[in-house]
């Protein structure tokens, strides 16, 4: 399937892949019976927290790792949330790298399970007889049941025997997919230049002399997810937005060859990238057009 804006077929350039991420969820609603206030009930809602674990809160942040780097990787498809358009070129290193962070949370939801029975009666005592639910504690199997990650691959077209059946109808349908397939290119420009833009404006806020002249302190991942941006954009530039490209490169040149370190401890160095940096943000505060896009997320983050 071509789309009919000029930009060609972005599935030549890019699969659809979906990620799955679900766990234990802990927070329950309190029954407004059970709150002591003189006021209407009704009027109340209150939750509570079932369970505290550490090994619990290891697997969320290992989630929001897999987020954030299907973000890097990743631009927003025309099918549900969940899914994503991966270029390529990068199918083979997100495909690899999944499979070791589905590893890797399989170890942490195992370290949890171990620890779950000795946190369901760390919650009895702590949350007392008036608040503890026995119903809120599931089995140990279906505690485990709770927790998957996993990633498919999908396509995304107009089902050929449809014509078949209704020429009206797959013309239709072909319409629609044609004008879901034009809102997604937009938001996939939109996407990189405003990724782009947000990496710029904190480069050039943080390279920027702070009070009395004193250079301010910046984290190496200033350089960092600049550099992986700029080295994954020609894969992700599903659009041909040339004019993003051009900028790309420029940032590309400014960056060659320095380092976090060089910039903190070279003033020329610091001074160069963050007045040339200046110039490309003025550029991308022309190109990015004030309009919301959909963001990348994730569906079912927790599970009963």
């Amino acid at each position: 399937m071509s789309t009919q804006n000029g930009t060609g077929n972005i599935f030549d350039r890019a699969v659809i892949i979906s990620v799955g991420l679900t766990r234990l969820g802990t927070r329950r609603k309190v029954a407004s019976g059970a709150v002591e206030i003189e006021t209407d009930k009704s009027m109340i809602h209150v939750s509570k927290d079932i369970l505290e674990s550490q090994e619990l809160q290891d697997v969320e942040k290992l989630d929001g790792e897999i987020r954030r780097y299907i973000q890097l990787k990743c631009l927003p498809s025309p099918l549900k949330s969940g899914c994503y358009m991966l270029p390529i070129p990068l199918v083979e290193i997100v495909d690899r790298r999944l499979e070791e962070f589905f590893a890797q949370r399989t170890t942490l939801v195992e370290i949890f399970l171990t620890a779950y029975p000795a946190k369901v009666e760390d919650a009895q005592r702590r949350l007392g007889p008036k608040l503890f639910n026995p119903m809120d504690y599931p089995p140990l199997e279906r505690v485990r049941a709770a927790f998957g990650a996993s990633s498919q691959y999908l396509t995304f077209s107009v089902p050929g025997n449809l014509e078949s059946i209704s020429r009206s109808i797959f013309a239709r349908e072909t319409e629609k997919a044609y004008a879901r397939l034009a809102v997604v290119e937009d938001e996939i420009t939109q996407v990189l230049r405003l990724t782009l833009k947000d990496l710029v404006d904190h480069m050039v806020s943080r390279l920027a002399a702070g009070e009395g002249g004193k250079p301010k302190i910046f984290k190496n991942s200033l350089v960092a997810n600049m550099t992986e941006f700029l080295d994954t954009f020609r894969a992700r530039n599903l659009t041909n937005d040339e004019e993003l490209d051009v900028l790309v490169e420029q940032a590309k040149g400014i960056l060659n060859g320095v380092n976090p370190q060089a910039l903190r401890d070279n003033t020329s160095i610091r001074t160069y990238v963050q007045t040339e940096m200046a110039k490309i943000k003025g550029a991308l505060d022309t190109m990015v057009m004030n309009k919301p896009t959909r963001q990348i997320s994730f569906e079912d983050a927790d599970a009963a």
